[in-house]
């Protein structure tokens, strides 16, 4: 939960009214482990400062299974579940690419006559060729655990300055 206003009135005024909410209209909340942050100022610096702890805390919190079975099981990706999952649906993507990409080959030499059948065979390979490039996508991001995703997608867009602890 965050507070607010705090520009329009006193420090001891908006001290005194944040207890009041932390125990009286917040402290179920409190005591179930909500925390209250200050929005001391309408700035995107301020903003991050209010949101930055809260992912830090998902990305501590959230660990994805590929993270505990490259940290502590001390596995490469491809050894991972999903590594090798990913790895498996590549070698697959892959294959079908070069087969449809050779059978485009064969329609082009056997027939220039169907262009349906042409069209179609392209239509498969384009799609698997951007199949291919989301996978590769998905690769670079698993280089990025959820909070720091989160972060670089907030840095970027603000264009806001971090502090690093």
């Amino acid at each position: 939960m965050t507070t607010t206003m705090w520009d329009e009135v006193t420090k001891e005024e908006g001290g005194e009214r944040e207890k009041e909410l932390q125990s009286i209209y917040w402290r179920t909340m409190i005591n179930q482990g909500s925390i209250t942050r200050r929005f001391l100022a309408q700035s995107r610096e301020a903003a991050f400062e209010v949101l930055e702890p809260l992912l830090e805390e998902a990305n501590s919190r959230h660990t994805l299974r590929i993270q505990r079975e490259m940290s502590d099981l001390h596995l490469q990706l491809k050894q991972t579940g999903a590594g090798q999952k990913l790895s498996n649906d590549l070698d697959d993507i892959f294959r079908r690419y070069q087969e449809t990409l050779t059978r485009i080959r064969l329609q082009i030499r056997q027939s220039e006559d169907d262009a349906e059948m042409l069209k179609s065979l392209m239509e498969e390979y384009e799609s698997l060729k951007k199949k291919l490039a989301e996978s590769c996508a998905e690769l670079q991001k698993w280089k990025l655990t959820l909070g720091e995703r989160l972060k670089k997608i907030m840095v970027s867009t603000f264009l806001l300055k971090v502090r690093h602890y």
